[in-house]
């Protein structure tokens, strides 16, 4: 009977779609459980009238989202288990009684693969209503019965990352929230402890990822690192869209889910091993804006700015050696984290590189970011006389660094705000002037800033070869195209 009226629900006639939807209500409410089989049939029904706009399909759509909901409420933790399971819970006897309460059992659940099939059928619909609808049933499931959900997520996975791309704001938070929920679910550690190749990590990245300590994360399952290496390919292979739309906006959801310091640990780590050198620059400078504008990452900030503990320390140094792709985001880095007289040595540096107009704006974005309150605690330490003289000669160097922009002129306006007595008492008696000693972490101490500089230096030596490749490269096929006309 509900195959006939869930084949009804789909017709093109108006009232008779309203009254097979109703008798699906009806059925749902009266059955209960025992409508668990027919759960792929019925979202099939569902799910499109979710769609639907038009006052004149006004009660079918209201109709269809009340038999949404009351089938994801049938949806129990106890369908976790395997029907073997259930049927271990009968005593021993007559087994005529275990055979009709394995029925019975049966009879009420869910066909799962069918249901996944029409979810992810139903994902790329045009609606954002029926794909919101979608993400809510795949989150909800996960959430009921994780252990059988994980046994289709090599389905789900692929479809999920496609959908990051979409052009809602509410698709892509639910997408994430739902990613999130993967990634972070211990049944992915189950199932990988069972040997499923599935949820190993590729060998290079499960490298990369120990040796820094990223892979032995407790609190995510091995798709955490799957998804951190699918979303940085996304970025790169459609960077021109997916980066700078949406880029931006998927991370901060991420870090608001998720461990934001483990999702920065993780990126910094993969991105210190990109091959694709303008990438890593790109990626770099997108996740150092974030990181310092983004209300989201305020404990991450808080953490990296005193750099009071031996962990965050280690994230700095763990930050820094990826944050080498861009210059500019490495300054503002070690200027987040106080450390002044290396963006001193960066600056001196700076004299090296080659300075384009992407270089100079970046510069330009830095100054303003100097002049909003993430950077308040840097303006007062100008009053520090004469303990500011790092923080000083650095700024200065950004100074001279910029053309007379009006970037230009906000530095200057505000480093002639600092007192004139720095310019006359230390200097003049010779000596070298830093932090009081009160003041010196102890964790900080112990960082090597040698080897992170030559680490800089090698990182941007690449980039200049990879420039000077790419520019040979293109002048030939220039000349190739010239001779061949």
């Amino acid at each position: 009977m509900i195959n006939i009226v869930i084949a009804h629900s789909q017709a093109s006639d108006e009232v008779l779609q309203f009254t097979a939807i109703m008798w699906i209500k009806e059925f749902v409410q009266l059955s209960g459980r025992t409508m668990l089989p027919f759960a792929s049939g019925i979202l099939t029904a569902v799910l499109p009238c979710l769609a639907f706009d038009s006052d004149t399909k006004k009660n079918i759509k209201e109709t269809a989202r009340a038999v949404n909901f009351s089938m994801m409420k049938l949806i129990t933790i106890e369908d976790d288990g395997d029907l073997s399971e259930g049927s271990e819970a009968v005593e021993p006897g007559d087994g005529t009684a275990s055979s009709s309460q394995e029925q019975e059992i049966q009879r009420k659940q869910l066909d799962l693969p069918s249901v996944v099939d029409v979810l992810i059928k139903h994902l790329p619909h045009t609606s954002v209503q029926t794909k919101v609808a979608v993400l809510h049933w795949i989150y909800h499931l996960h959430i009921r019965v994780p252990n059988k959900m994980f046994r289709h997520v090599d389905e789900l996975f692929p479809v999920l990352l496609r959908t990051l791309s979409d052009s809602s704001d509410e698709v892509v938070q639910q997408d994430l929230q739902v990613l999130a929920e993967i990634i972070s679910s211990p049944a992915g550690n189950k199932l990988a402890s069972s040997g499923d190749s599935s949820l190993q990590v590729p060998v290079p990245v499960k490298d990369i990822l120990d040796s820094c300590g990223s892979g032995n994360n407790h609190a995510m399952n091995p798709y955490f690192s799957k998804f951190i290496v699918s979303l940085l390919r996304s970025f790169s292979s459609d960077r021109h869209h997916l980066l700078e739309d949406r880029g931006a906006f998927i991370i901060r959801q991420l870090c608001v889910l998720l461990n934001s310091e483990d999702i920065y640990r993780t990126l910094s780590e993969i991105l210190l091993h990109e091959e694709d050198l303008k990438f890593a620059s790109n990626m770099v400078e997108t996740l150092n804006t974030i990181l310092l504008t983004s209300s989201e990452l305020f404990e991450l900030r808080t953490k990296l700015k005193d750099l009071k503990t031996e962990e965050s320390c280690l994230l700095f140094c763990c930050l820094y050696k990826s944050w080498a792709h861009n210059p500019v985001a490495t300054v503002a880095l070690c200027l987040l984290t106080q450390n002044y007289s290396h963006v001193c040595d960066l600056i001196r540096i700076f004299a090296n590189l080659e300075v384009t107009v992407e270089f100079l704006t970046e510069i330009d974005k830095l100054v303003q970011l100097l002049e909003s309150p993430i950077f308040t605690y840097l303006r007062l330490e100008l009053l520090e006389v004469p303990h500011n003289q790092d923080l000083v000669q650095a700024l200065y160097g950004l100074l001279m660094l910029l053309p007379q922009t009006e970037a230009f002129n906000t530095l200057r306006q505000r480093l002639d705000c600092v007192p004139s007595l720095h310019l006359h008492c230390c200097l003049d008696r010779g000596q070298k002037v830093g932090k009081p000693e009160k003041d010196c972490n102890i964790h900080s101490k112990h960082i090597d800033f040698t080897e992170l500089l030559q680490h800089f230096v090698n990182v941007q030596d690449q980039h200049r070869e990879h420039k000077q490749s790419s520019r040979s490269m293109a002048l030939l096929e220039k000349s190739s195209v010239t001779l061949n006309t």
